[in-house]
């Protein structure tokens, strides 16, 4: 006779952390100009750069701007990804497969000079290292704002509009924590800001609230169970964000066997 094993939940909790600000103080020290931007090789050469293949990047201009590149451009809503060339040259392509396979994004130098940089992990989809194990029950997420979310128009220090860029917290899809918010609109990405995304089901006024059987149905809802073994991750659109320090936690419960 065989007997099953009884399933277990070990409660758990990941942290996710993102320092927008420490990434552009290293990425700002490697900036390029036009010559050395080859339309010939499609590449761009910046001496000892940081950059590995698939790194995810957003120009960047700085305070002493010149006229941008035509590719990569500086403007709001382009990503490109890193294709490593040699310890001091690096190519750009249009997405990560296109990186793994070797294959380029044409570079347009531009007739001005150009002063940018590229910053990592500052625009699109971003793949947190807060990894959640499948089957998992997630059952609260919140944020803390260490420090306040600021973007510019891809052009920090260069007069754009600034925080105009949007971000959203996902974990089976890429805005099931939290929708898209602006980050100038509301106070929600300020320093000091502690909010609670999932868990707190609306109870309401209705006496049948107070059963146990209707606690359970309304909070089904807001709780969301892990299709596959998944990644922690945040979409920021519109602008790349420059500054701030954002801190991600997740309770769940992971499932086990005695």
């Amino acid at each position: 006779m065989s007997v099953n094993k009884v399933n277990y939940l070990n409660k758990k909790i990941a942290k996710a952390t993102i320092d927008f600000s420490a990434q552009r103080a290293i990425d700002s020290a490697y900036t390029f100009d036009d010559a050395n931007i080859s339309e010939l090789l499609d590449t761009i050469t910046i001496a000892n750069h940081p950059y590995i293949t698939g790194d995810s990047v957003a120009a960047v201009l700085t305070a002493a701007t010149g006229a941008t590149a035509t590719v990569p451009t500086a403007t709001v809503a382009v990503n490109y990804f890193v294709i490593y060339v040699d310890k001091d040259t690096i190519a750009l392509a249009d997405s990560l497969a296109l990186a793994k396979a070797g294959t380029k994004t044409a570079l347009t130098a531009g007739g001005a000079t150009v002063d940018e940089y590229l910053q990592r992990n500052c625009f699109g989809l971003i793949t947190t290292d807060c990894i959640i194990p499948l089957g998992s029950v997630i059952t609260k997420v919140w944020y803390d704002v260490v420090t306040t979310l600021q973007s510019d128009d891809g052009a920090w220090g260069g007069g754009g509009n600034k925080d105009k860029a949007t971000m959203s917290i996902g974990i089976n899809a890429a805005a099931d924590v939290k929708a898209a918010a602006a980050i100038e609109t509301d106070t929600a990405y300020d320093s000091g800001i502690h909010s609670t995304l999932i868990g707190t089901p609306v109870w309401g006024a209705c006496a049948d609230h107070d059963t146990a059987l209707k606690s359970i149905e309304l909070q089904n809802p807001v709780l969301i169970k892990t299709t596959a073994e998944v990644p922690v991750t945040v979409t920021i659109a519109v602008d790349p964000i420059s500054v701030g320090k954002l801190d991600i936690y997740v309770e769940y419960y992971e499932p086990t066997k005695a």
